[in-house]
């Protein structure tokens, strides 16, 4: 980040530190879907990283990158993905994958299934996000409002995450998922129907709170005919 001067550079910054970051999210997510409640364990994990992702969207708008420049976004980071890799020696060691690569064939199509299905939502889910900024704009939202709307929005969101390890498996996969799919269309909504600064603030909210709703669910659809891990480390 201390290099960069241009658009191809945030590129291939961006996929140094996406490359970097798969060695601690990986096992991770593996460690949490072999745990005895997976959607519990995923629930509670994304409402960690979700509150930590808020602090830090509001952070750098209006603290670090002022203050510091891109040098104290770059200082964030190394803190978080430094930490990271300290840690990760305490992931707890997940089944031998010899001894549960004995997956049946119905159960990996089920998986790469799971892993569609995911990839599908997060393209629509991240095309909202893209386009955030250019929707505030649009009615007379400036970018330091859109980015207060997404941190407030971010730590809002965690409370569908919470929600979810809450419940758990006493609300069934295809439930929670109708349950997030509704969220969406009331995001949807509150954008269109109520408009205005108020309508963008309540969509975004909506957005985050139906998506983190949604997730642990959906990363559990995988782990539940995934033995060995290796489809829950594609997530």
């Amino acid at each position: 980040f201390f290099m960069v001067e241009d658009f191809w550079a945030v590129i291939l910054t961006s996929a140094l530190l996406g490359f970097g970051g798969a060695f601690v999210y990986a096992p991770t997510l593996i460690a949490l879907g072999q745990a005895p409640h997976p959607t519990k364990s995923f629930g509670i994990a994304v409402t960690v990283v979700v509150l930590v992702a808020g602090a830090v969207i509001f952070l750098v708008p209006t603290t670090l990158v002022p203050r510091w420049g891109l040098g104290g976004l770059a200082g964030i980071l190394c803190l978080a993905y430094g930490s990271g890799f300290l840690l990760v020696r305490q992931v707890p060691r997940g089944k031998a994958v010899a001894e549960a690569a004995s997956c049946r064939d119905s159960g990996r199509s089920l998986a790469w299934l799971g892993l569609a299905g995911g990839a599908v939502f997060f393209i629509g889910a991240n095309a909202s996000f893209a386009f955030f900024e250019v929707i505030g704009e649009t009615i007379g939202v400036d970018n330091a409002g859109v980015g207060t709307a997404l941190a407030i929005s971010l730590l809002c969101g965690a409370v569908g995450s919470a929600i979810a390890a809450v419940l758990g498996d006493r609300v069934s996969i295809a439930r929670a998922m109708m349950v997030g799919v509704l969220g969406m269309l009331a995001y949807v909504s509150a954008m269109r129907l109520v408009g205005g600064v108020l309508g963008f603030y309540l969509g975004v909210i909506v957005f985050n709170v139906a998506w983190n709703f949604l997730l642990p669910y959906q990363m559990t659809v995988v782990a539940e005919v995934d033995d060995s891990g290796r489809y829950v480390a594609l997530i």
